[in-house]
């Protein structure tokens, strides 16, 4: 069943070329729309780093993860962010799932655990829910 599209939170089914009349025209919702980066090295550590996609530039640091760990799985919605699983130097898997609010800046919190411990993990979510695979 499909849900009828909502200016007011960009919610719903959209056809394409409305979604860019709206972005075109300015009233599209804004939310500040941020990416968060982390995991790339295993030796990195739990540093998380911010950037404005709207803007160019340096990233800046949003916190850290509750270990350091890389080949971490990520999904989101438009207020909190979650990474999960991942392995750390020695190949040590982790069922870790950490989860941060976009709005504030800071360490990320432990938000519970995965059924299984695995790195790679392929991901999906909406305001609701997210999945994982892999």
């Amino acid at each position: 069943m499909a849900n009828y599209p909502q200016l007011d939170n960009a919610s719903g089914v959209w056809k394409l070329h409305d979604v860019y009349d709206a972005v075109m025209g300015g009233y599209w919702p804004n939310y500040n729309s941020i990416a968060l980066v982390t995991g790339v090295d295993q030796n990195a550590g739990a540093s998380v780093d911010k950037v404005t996609i709207a803007t160019t530039g340096d990233a800046t640091v949003f916190g850290d993860l509750t270990s350091g760990r890389a080949q971490l799985g990520a999904a989101g919605s438009i207020i909190r962010g979650l990474f999960f699983g991942g392995n750390s130097p020695g190949t040590l898997l982790h069922d870790n799932i950490d989860y941060a609010t976009f709005t504030t800046t800071g360490n990320f919190s432990d938000f519970g655990n995965l059924s299984v411990a695995r790195r790679l993990v392929a991901s999906a979510s909406n305001s609701e829910r997210a999945v994982t695979m892999g």
